[in-house]
This record gives structure tokens, sequence and C-alpha cells, in this order.
């Protein structure tokens, strides 16, 4: 199959999810189709990346659309999603001829670049967008306390789900990372397919290294750290649970790995809080803790973070939130709790059961091996691919 891959960077260094997402699928997928890449990013090509691809068409990193910044049209479009918009006109030029040219079999797509593609195109188009924004903005309003922020989550919920009804419809299927997410985007686009292929992790890098010693009292969170989600669950942590621990187990510590710690992250940092920032090998870090926690309140998706902890063996406690499209079983594979005290009380009983810790850890990495290798959820996207050129 000639496939047309539509990305708004290269999927080389693996410094984002999505480039995570990409990479991974790409070195499977291009073992058995060819792939050309089209991406707004003129960076040179990572030598990672020229075995993966036939050709590589780079466009400039367009910019947002003027018109959102006239202050009558937001007024008479206060839900407008065109500030959404970065869409290069010379990749839309470029577009009906390579079209044309090299008559690929299948556009798959990512959502950042939707606008690229005509609104109407005889060729299959698979777009994987991963994550629904109007959940994750649906989320955020619903924990929203103050009205500024209400009002705001509000707006960019609106217009989200004004990009989404105009411009999702373009593509022949639509993949998302976790089954909430594609209900919720199916429920606005009832003709259009919204299917599920869940993050992988890949379970060789991530299996549990040799010789290292467990503090039993040390709990972890690891994640970039100027993530909204992410930083909204450590503050959340650090203000409502972590004091509560520390009232049943004075000896615990928490540490927090990941790469751009906002200033209020940075401030966290105390004799019993480690903030560390970027680290070279985040599996030295996490497993050096008895327990992994992850507390976030909002957001949408597959965590990584836990399919990765998950991989190492980690026990976890973590939220609902955290649970799209992981198959977490309460008391299985992890532990989920909402309420902060219910939170304090699970993370201290698991820091003093070692057979708990056990049990979670080796189930966890058991359906992660079982289920959710790169090499497994290549083949589901691949199934697809040929269902959507059918």
């Amino acid at each position: 199959m000639k496939i047309l891959l539509m990305t708004d960077a290269l999927p080389f260094p693996l410094d984002h999810g999505l480039k995570l997402r990409v990479f991974n699928f790409c070195r499977e997928l291009y073992k058995i189709h060819e792939i050309d890449l089209l991406c707004y990013d003129t960076s040179p090509l990572p030598e990672e990346l020229a075995p993966l691809f036939h050709r590589v068409f780079q466009f400039e990193k367009p910019k947002a659309n003027d018109t959102s910044n006239n202050l009558v049209h937001k007024v008479l479009n206060p839900f407008s999603y065109e500030g959404l918009v970065r869409s290069s006109e010379d990749a839309k030029l470029s577009f009906p001829n390579l079209i044309n040219e090299y008559e690929y079999d299948l556009i798959w797509v990512y959502r950042g670049m939707m606008t690229t593609l005509p609104e109407k195109l005889n060729t299959p188009v698979v777009a994987d967008i991963i994550d629904d924004y109007m959940l994750d903005y649906w989320r955020r309003l619903k924990a929203a306390t103050k009205l500024v922020d209400k009002a705001k989550y509000y707006k960019w919920y609106k217009t989200v789900c004004s990009y989404e009804r105009e411009v999702f419809s373009r593509a022949t299927r639509l993949v998302f990372a976790s089954s909430p997410d594609a209900e919720a985007c199916a429920r606005q686009l009832k003709h259009t397919p919204c299917d599920v292929v869940s993050n992988g992790v890949d379970v060789n890098y991530y299996n549990a290294l040799e010789g290292i010693q467990k503090d039993p009292n040390l709990i972890v969170f690891e994640g970039k750290m100027d993530f909204a989600p992410n930083e909204d669950g450590m503050l959340f942590f650090c203000e409502e649970v972590f004091p509560k621990i520390l009232k049943i187990r004075p000896q615990t510590k928490l540490r927090i790995v990941g790469k751009n710690p906002t200033p209020a992250i940075s401030a966290l940092a105390s004799p019993n809080i480690e903030v560390t920032g970027f680290v070279d090998d985040v599996r030295t870090y996490v497993q050096e803790a008895s327990v992994f926690v992850c507390p976030l309140r909002f957001g949408s998706g597959v965590k990584n973070k836990i399919l990765q902890a998950w991989s190492l063996g980690m026990p976890v406690v973590g939220t609902t939130k955290t649970t799209g499209g992981i198959n977490a079983i309460d008391g299985q594979n992890m532990l989920i709790e909402d309420d902060a005290s219910q939170f304090a009380i699970k993370v201290c009983d698991l820091l003093d059961d070692t057979n708990m810790q056990a049990k979670l850890g080796s189930n966890a990495r058991r359906d992660i091996v079982a289920d959710f290798s790169w090499q497994t959820k290549s083949k589901e996207l691949n199934a697809l691919f040929e269902e959507a050129v059918r």
C-alpha cells in the first residue's frame, strides 16, 4: 500500500507524545507499506527517520490564521476555530499534485494537519486524532472552581466543538487513543466511524533494570511538567493528598520527575519533595521508588506515563481520569481513587504492603506485554487502514 503520512513535525526526537506514537507506528508499518511523509518542519531529517520514508516533503511551519486576531471577527464569531488553524498555503497548493503524481492508496493524517486536506477527496483518509480536545476542555470546565476559568474553558470547549464538526468530517475514519475520547467525538460526528487504537510502549526498553535499590518510603510521579494536566495533578497532590500521607507516614518522600517544571512546580521542592527537572533516563528515577502515583484531574487519551510505569512493573495509584484506554482494574493491575483522603490512605497502605506492590506490578507488566506493545498496536492500526481502503 502507498501511504502519505501528514504530521506537523518530524517524528523525531521523541520529546513529545505525538512523536512517540508516530515514530513507533512508522517503525513497524514501513516494513509492509511504502510511506511518504509530508510535514510542517524544515529541520534536517534525523538519521533515525531516513529508513522509514520513501519521500519526505517538508514545508515551513505556518502561522495561525490572522483573521482570529481581528476584534470585530472575535465579537461576531466568539467560537470561531480559525485561531486553531495553522495550515500552509504552499502545502495546500502542492497537495493535489502529490496525490495525482504518486497515486496514494491512503492518506494517514494527524489532527494538526486536517485543514490541509481539501473538503472533497477521492483517496480514503484515516485521521489519527489521538486525544479529543473537546473532552479535555469539558473535563477542565467541570473541574474549574473559579468563574474566570469556567468562562475560559467554556469558550475553548465550544471552539473545539466547532472545529471538530467542520473539519473531522473530511476523514473516512477517525482514530483515538482511548474509548472515552472516541465515544465523545462519535456523539458529535454521527456519520464518521470513530475507532480506538491505544498507544503502545517499548516493552524491551521499559523493562525492569537489574540492581536498582528500592526506597521503601519513596513515591514518584513522572511527566512533562509544563503540561497543564501534569502541573495541576501535582499541585493538587501536594496540596490535598501528600500532607495527609505525611500525617500517617512522616518518613514518606515524593519525587517529581520531568522536564520543564513550571515555577509553581519548582516551588514545591522541600525536604520531603524532590523536583528533578530533566533527567537522561527516567527508568532509574522511577524504579527507585516503591509506588508510582498519577493523580491527574483532567486531560484525555492514554497516559504514556502509566504504560511506561506498568512496563517497568511499578505498582500504580491513579485517578479515574488516568485510566482511559488501558484496561485498568482496581486492585488487580493498579489502585484507582479520586477522593484525596482515600488516595492518601491507599498510597500509605501500598507502601506498607510489599506483597500488594509485587502483585500490582507483576499483573501490570503482564498486561502491557500481552496487549500494549507497539507491534500489537501497529497491527490494529493497519487493520483500520485496510478496512478504509476496501
